[in-house]
């Protein structure tokens, strides 16, 4: 696996302007390498199914901010990737086979 795509992961924060109104911000959280893959002929006729045809795949190497993100309990809301120009919200985010070596994040593309 090549780990030669590089995404950022940005996570959501909620501000305090000068006059006092909250306002929610996307901060860059995490940039990493990553293997970029879309859904198979198998995978993609039971996403279109489910309407799920624009998922696809980021596996990156495991580390402490991913740690905190499966450990996070509103991943899905609090953080989306940004590759190459385009945004992603995440939907899952599987650690494979508990090794804390890759971590799979699906994701759908934000249209």
């Amino acid at each position: 696996m090549q780990l030669n795509n590089r995404i950022t992961i940005q996570k959501l924060e909620n501000t305090v302007d000068l006059e006092g109104f909250n306002n929610e911000v996307w901060i860059d959280y995490y940039k990493c390498w990553a293997c970029f893959r879309t859904v198979g002929w198998k995978e993609y006729f039971s996403a279109r199914a489910i309407k799920a045809e624009n998922t696809v795949t980021f596996t990156v190497r495991y580390s402490p901010k991913i740690k905190m993100m499966l450990e996070g309990l509103e991943v899905t809301k609090d953080y989306k990737i940004i590759y190459k120009g385009k945004s992603y919200d995440i939907k899952y985010i599987n650690d494979l086979e508990n090794k804390h070596k890759y971590v799979d994040i699906k994701a759908e593309i934000i249209t």
